[in-house]
């Protein structure tokens, strides 16, 4: 049995009962210096990540335990936040015996959340900046570092937190959290702000509640009038214009129109929740099984080791989601307003996977004939039909290589425009 003691912050936070079990435990082991006597676990470890060195000390627990029958793990803070207590607990049989949470001055208890510096930087933990933080285990400059860069994201570089170490505290601008002299039992306090006015960084949960805010029963008269119909097709001229920023290429027209996106999806959510059909919870949590489920070779016992095996493990797990998934209801569900090019494309990509012998040599000799008895319109929607079809079987996006066709048609025309050349014709 391993148990489990949480130590603090601070001294004087180790109860009473944490005493006991220390002293009368065969074994006390520890990650962190502690102002008692452990054994240190991390010893000639060295791991490529957190999450593999956290591994490795779980198997020198689990040795320990075998050795003697029972073991002490002194953790940092209350006992159940540290990185190694879930990881145990599916391991073999814990127990936990709190410590004292810090709550002095201007540490409140409630709302307050603990993570440690492994937290912060090796699980991509999603901060929000509304609540106050207090991130223990800055043990040196290096980790201090790290967590200032992943802090950054979400918070201003001249916020001002509060940072404590053995020697005593001091008020300090983020940015100079990997600037101090001493990182022994380091510790960081950062305010909350829920001002949505003041602040400088925002995170999606400021973006979830600005939403809320917004749509009150004394919110935007505007924002509270929408239905998912009113701003259908915003949503469908916010993908176009964030796929013309990516194909730009700058940074901020991307930020710009991305955003754009985000809000119609928040919008929509907001507008089922406050309909009862389903809320943003709902749409995260569905979008995470189905990450889940289909990366096999990522959380489960699949392998990839390039991109085309990946998409395989993929497709796999799909249709093992969807087995008695037949070709017409799978064609039933292609939006009706997609772009013509690319309800094509999906067409002939899921009738020739469901079988359909359609072949690329076929099409290129019906393109031919089609070709060389063109004399009426239909024809010519015919040859732009069946070269849309060459192109899928091809392997190609026909909508994307249109795309850039005309921004080369455009381009060309411009030049020659330019340059008094526009009568005596381009090169197509």
């Amino acid at each position: 049995m391993i148990t489990i003691v949480g130590a603090g912050l601070k001294r004087g936070e180790l109860t009473a009962d944490g005493l006991a079990a220390i002293k009368g435990a065969p074994v006390v082991a520890s990650r962190h210096a502690m102002p008692f006597r452990t054994t240190d676990l991390t010893k000639g470890l060295s791991a490529d990540s957190y999450e593999a060195l956290d591994q490795k000390l779980a198997a020198a627990l689990l040795a320990l335990e075998r050795a003697h029958g029972a073991v002490v793990l002194a953790v940092r803070g209350d006992g159940f936040t540290d990185t190694l207590v879930p990881l145990l607990q599916g391991m073999t049989q814990v127990a936990v015996i709190p410590g004292v949470s810090p709550a002095r001055g201007r540490r409140p208890s409630s709302a307050l959340t603990y993570l440690s510096a492994c937290d912060i930087i090796g699980r991509n933990t999603l901060l929000d900046s509304n609540f106050p933080l207090y991130i223990y285990g800055l043990e040196d400059r290096l980790l201090a570092g790290e967590v200032k860069l992943r802090l950054l994201a979400d918070y201003p570089p001249e916020l001002a937190v509060v940072y404590s170490h053995a020697g005593g505290e001091a008020e300090i601008a983020l940015t100079e959290l990997d600037r101090q002299k001493s990182y022994r039992e380091g510790a960081l306090f950062l305010p909350g702000n829920p001002d949505f006015l003041t602040k400088k960084r925002y995170t999606f949960a400021d973006l979830s509640a600005i939403m809320n805010r917004l749509t009150d029963p004394d919110g935007c008269p505007w924002d509270r009038a929408q239905t998912h119909g009113s701003i259908r097709v915003n949503l469908i001229e916010e993908a176009y214009e964030a796929a013309d920023a990516l194909a730009g290429g700058d940074p901020d027209d991307c930020i710009e129109e991305l955003g754009d996106v985000l809000l119609q999806v928040v919008f929509h959510a907001n507008i089922g929740a406050r309909s009862g059909e389903y809320g943003l919870s709902d749409i995260v949590t569905a979008l995470c099984q189905k990450l889940v489920s289909r990366h096999t070779h990522i959380f489960g016992a699949d392998r990839a080791a390039d991109p085309d095996e990946a998409l395989t493990a993929w497709e796999a797990a799909k249709a093992k989601e969807k087995r008695d998934d037949s070709l017409s209801r799978q064609l039933n569900r292609l939006p009706g307003n997609f772009p013509s090019l690319l309800l094509l494309q999906k067409t002939v990509k899921k009738a020739v996977k469901a079988g359909l012998p359609l072949r690329k040599e076929d099409v290129l000799a019906a393109l031919a004939a089609a070709a060389h008895g063109h004399k009426t319109d239909p024809d010519a929607a015919r040859l732009l039909y069946l070269s849309a079809v060459y192109a899928a079987l091809a392997g190609l996006d026909p909508e994307v290589a249109l795309l850039d066709a005309a921004a080369a048609l455009k381009e060309a025309v411009k030049r020659a425009d330019g340059a008094g050349t526009l009568k005596q014709g381009i090169d197509l």
